[in-house]
This record gives structure tokens, sequence and C-alpha cells, in this order.
């Protein structure tokens, strides 16, 4: 059972990995949109967020059924929750970035 628990961890400790990348890039693109007033590229950023989205739905299913299945010890605990409140916060950042009111993009569409 112990073994079972680890691997589902270090499991869900790849994929935020792997699912941070995309989101630290899109919170980049965002600012990058914001400071350039870039409005394709803060569209692009938006674009991606159903993907995304998604990526962070498997995750967080995945931390729910192991928190229900498992009763993970403090330092896990700590880690499976950090993990799903990082995704949040980075996904919300770049979405407000790209919403957001550039003073060189004052007239950009998405800002209508």
């Amino acid at each position: 059972m112990e073994r079972h628990f680890e691997h589902d961890l270090r499991g869900i400790e790849t994929a935020a990995a792997v699912d941070g990348q995309p989101r630290r890039a899109r919170v980049h693109q965002s600012v990058q949109a914001v400071l350039d007033g870039e409005e394709r590229l803060a569209e692009a950023v938006l674009g991606e967020e159903d993907a995304i989205n998604e990526m962070q739905i498997e995750i967080d299913e995945r931390v729910q059924r192991l928190l229900a299945l498992q009763a993970p010890m403090a330092t896990d605990l700590r880690f499976l929750l950090a993990v799903r409140a990082s995704m949040a916060i980075l996904s919300a950042l770049a979405t407000r970035l790209s919403t957001s009111r550039s003073p060189r993009c004052a007239s950009c569409a998405i800002h209508r």
C-alpha cells in the first residue's frame, strides 16, 4: 500500500513539474504582452487556457483521489496542497495579466 502511495505521489510530482512549464511560460508571455502592448500575444495566451485548465483538472483529481484514499503524513500533505494552490495561482496570474491594460495597448480589443 505504501509503495502504491509513493508511486502515485511521484506521478503527481512529475505531472505538476511538466504542467508547471507551460504555466510559467504563460505568465512570462502575459507579462511580455502587457509590457509590449502585444494584443496577439495576449490573445494567444488566453487561447491556451482551456488546454492548461484540463491539465490542472486532471492533476487536481489525482490529488483529491490520493487525499481521499490515503492519509498522507504532514510533509506529503503540504506538498499535495501546494501543488493544487500553485497551479491555480499561476493560471489566474497569467489570465489576469493577459487581460490587463497596458499603457502601450490602451485600445486593444481584449481590453474593451
